[in-house]
């Protein structure tokens, strides 16, 4: 950068954390994932309302590891619990593994390896 100041951030402690841990741009608060679930739930039945049959699932496409949808599902705010794919989540999860120490994450929002259009064909989202 030009700047010589952001520079000198990037290289921080920080910064090397938030790039070693967490998607660049995601650094979720409970508070965002509170009301981006919030917001999910009342579309989820906004879409639905006047049809037959039970809600549809939210479905995240090119989840990566599953991270927000886990935290999403957290919430309880989405029934049914949002579905997380992503084509190659093998990746992912072995970068977690060596992050965080293995099974990070398990049992809430496991990614289903698929692509886009299988997923949105399979799952018939909201």
């Amino acid at each position: 950068p030009s700047n010589p100041l952001m520079a000198r951030g990037w290289a921080s402690p920080f910064a090397w954390f938030v790039r070693s841990t967490v998607h660049f741009a995601l650094a979720p608060t409970r508070e965002a994932v509170d009301a981006l679930a919030t917001y999910l739930q009342r579309r989820q039945r906004q879409i639905q309302r006047g049809r037959d049959g039970p809600l549809r699932p939210v479905v995240e496409v090119g989840a990566g590891s599953g991270h927000l949808a886990r935290l999403l599902n957290a919430t309880g705010r989405l029934s049914p619990p949002l579905v997380a794919t992503e084509p190659f989540p093998e990746g992912y999860a072995q970068s977690e593994d060596a992050l965080f120490g293995p099974g990070f994450g398990d049992g809430l929002g496991g990614v289903e390896a698929m692509r886009d259009g299988e997923a949105i064909a399979r799952h018939r989202p909201t």
